[in-house]
């Protein structure tokens, strides 16, 4: 945070800050002040923060599953820099997305301003449209509805399959 923190100060779009629940009450502070310094917006939490995905202009976030399947779903131009310590799973995902043009990745060791702000100059400029063609080829997220029609049918083969041993 504290890298896109400075990358945001020096930048021509607007940076926002959602710290979340990790981290100490004063690494919160320090984090906030250094925000309010630099003229980026900071915010402790936000309820249901995926509903911001399709108005902002990037995302920069860890590879969490939630994070990156909301940010994919939506189109969202992201750039992921990947918790690496205790696990690699992050950075496993973030690869993979990456791979499939879903998102640009920064690897941890290699983060500095200059670097966060080319990455999200250039996720910005991939259109979201194309990101969701591209996630929709590559990732299903239609599992709700299959799920649906999949009990849906089931239950219509239950229903006859009953109906014939009422028969015989």
């Amino acid at each position: 945070m504290s890298t896109f923190i400075d990358t945001a100060a020096g930048a021509s779009w607007h940076g926002i800050v959602v710290a979340g629940p990790g981290g100490t009450s004063t690494e919160r502070a320090s984090l906030q002040g250094r925000a309010e310094r630099a003229g980026v917006d900071f915010h402790s939490y936000v309820p249901d923060l995926s509903r911001w995905f399709r108005s902002v202009h990037a995302l920069v976030c860890m590879g969490g599953y939630n994070s990156l399947t909301e940010a994919t779903s939506t189109g969202t131009p992201t750039v992921c820099v990947p918790r690496v310590r205790p696990r690699t799973e992050q950075r496993i995902r973030a690869q993979a997305f990456a791979r499939l043009g879903l998102l640009r990745t920064i690897d941890p060791d290699e983060l500095e301003p200059v670097a966060l702000g080319r990455e999200v100059t250039a996720a910005m400029r991939t259109p979201r449209a194309e990101l969701e063609a591209r996630a929709n080829a590559h990732v299903g997220f239609g599992g709700a509805h299959r799920a649906a029609e999949e009990l849906v049918a089931l239950a219509r083969g239950r229903s006859a399959a009953r109906a014939t041993d009422r028969s015989a």
